[in-house]
């Protein structure tokens, strides 16, 4: 079965309130050590690329090079194709895409990412083998995701911990601790891993994401909203009650109105050369 029948999290190109968190992402925000692996001239792959707000800054940072743009969402695409033609990009382009099932060819970029997207598929092994087989040889692949296990908050409200933690636990928060496995797996060669906190996971008030991360994680706890399907399936089988995410939505207003509110995760950056 493919990613495009497999993963069930609907999209949020459609909320005023996640367009304006996804559109505020740049790289200083998000994940500063990408811009080490971009060069003027490279042809670069940026997988999951949401509405492109990133993927525009990354087309400037390698003209007269170019990228190309894919994710799962016709919304997203549509959204950042109309931003890139008011911006008047010319070395950008996006399209629709499976991320385990790639249609592009052979050895066609120098460089692909994907930004915290890895532990939302069903296979990152075999992710990780198309990002190689598209990347030319010599080429690097670059994934991160967040690792929820060093995430720190405060203050800690009961309900909205449980709420996070699905079936008692975070989702597979261990593949950061598998990253060097599942990159060796894959067949890459010279593989590295660094952790780092960029200031979109790191949130308090003041900080220029605040407002929009609590927007954006509001969202995504009402059951009839873009993450609608995941709650009601955890309701159903019974890892979750109404009565405890109506307490978790609660405590989240209450943590956004804590005077000394505080987030933070710790994301996993991992790349490997492809032999």
């Amino acid at each position: 079965m493919s990613t495009l029948e497999t993963i069930t999290r609907e999209n949020l190109w459609g909320k005023s309130e996640a367009l304006d968190y996804m559109g505020r992402r740049h790289l200083d925000t998000t994940c500063p050590p990408l811009k080490s692996y971009l060069y003027p001239g490279a042809r670069v792959l940026d997988m999951g690329c949401g509405p492109g707000a990133m993927t525009l800054e990354v087309a400037g940072l390698v003209y007269p090079g170019s990228v190309t743009g894919i994710d799962l969402q016709e919304m997203a695409v549509a959204y950042a194709r109309r931003l890139a033609e008011a911006a008047q990009i010319s070395n950008v382009s996006f399209a629709v895409g499976d991320a385990q099932h790639l249609d592009l060819a052979d050895a066609s970029f120098d460089l692909t990412y994907a930004l915290n997207m890895v532990d939302y598929l069903p296979d990152p092994v075999q992710a990780l083998r198309e990002y190689k087989r598209v990347t030319v040889p010599g080429g690097r692949v670059v994934t991160t995701l967040a690792n929820a296990e060093g995430r720190i908050s405060y203050p800690a409200y009961p309900a909205w911990e449980t709420y996070r933690k699905p079936n008692g636990k975070e989702r597979d928060n261990s593949l950061g601790r598998k990253f060097m496995a599942l990159y060796s797996e894959a067949g890459f060669t010279d593989i590295k891993v660094e952790a780092y906190s960029p200031p979109e996971m790191c949130v308090y008030p003041g900080a220029p994401l605040f407002e929009s991360w609590y927007n954006v994680t509001k969202i995504l706890m009402d059951p009839e909203g873009p993450d609608g399907a995941n709650l009601k399936a955890r309701i159903a089988a019974g890892s979750l009650s109404m009565e405890l995410l109506l307490q978790a939505q609660r405590d989240l207003d209450a943590w956004y109105q804590h005077p000394h509110a505080f987030n933070a995760s710790i994301i996993f950056l991992a790349s490997g050369r492809v032999p």
